[in-house]
């Protein structure tokens, strides 16, 4: 069972600035759909709980996310890894359950589709097979100069003014040290007991 929780830092921590990208460029995220963000900050939480990081900043646009994370167990591989790979499996779910749930509603019923049932698009990759970049930031100066970046990610790329109204996932430097509970999502996927309630 995965149990949120507050990872407490140590001395040997390492923080890491993260980013991936979709196959291909693809629109997986739509930040228009609150259901993608809640998702996205909610496996994060999970995944950073389990693999024991601090999540320090993040930012999840279209096709690509940034992060600053704390390692304190030296598991950024391990929380890497299976990050993608349940946002894939989340993002897909939801996609298939929205379009069955259209199609449904359009032809006066039927049952929501999940999984690949109707639908090719959530048997293609998400993400990018070259995997997540991930850069160490040593000095202060850097820290600050990250969380920057990602916070203004959405307006660098030209589609709000403000990081305030960019309506998909993202941090803002007032965030930074304030914990921040996530409760669970509805998706079929994360519907199990093994995903807490909520997560931190």
């Amino acid at each position: 069972r995965l149990e949120p929780s507050r990872v407490v830092p140590s001395p040997a921590a390492s923080i890491w600035s993260v980013a991936s990208r979709t196959a291909d460029g693809a629109f997986w995220f739509v930040p228009q759909d609150p259901e993608v963000a809640e998702g996205f900050r909610y496996v994060v939480a999970v995944m950073a709980a389990k693999y024991g990081m601090n999540v320090l900043a993040f930012c999840g646009m279209s096709n690509h996310y940034h992060l600053v994370v704390e390692d304190v167990r030296g598991k950024k591989g391990d929380f890497l890894r299976f990050l993608n790979s349940t946002l894939a499996k989340t993002i897909k779910v939801q996609l298939a359950e929205r379009q069955g749930s259209e199609e449904g509603g359009a032809e006066g019923g039927g049952e929501p589709k999940t999984a690949d049932q109707g639908n090719p698009a959530v048997r293609e990759k998400v993400f990018s097979d070259s995997g997540p970049g991930r850069v160490e930031v040593l000095e202060a100066a850097a820290h600050v100069a990250h969380f920057a970046y990602i916070a203004a990610n959405p307006v660098k790329g030209g589609v709000v003014c403000h990081p305030r109204a960019w309506p998909g996932a993202v941090s803002l430097p007032g965030d930074i040290g304030r914990p921040v509970v996530i409760p669970k999502p509805r998706c079929p996927y994360l519907a199990g007991k093994r995903w807490p309630a909520e997560a931190t």
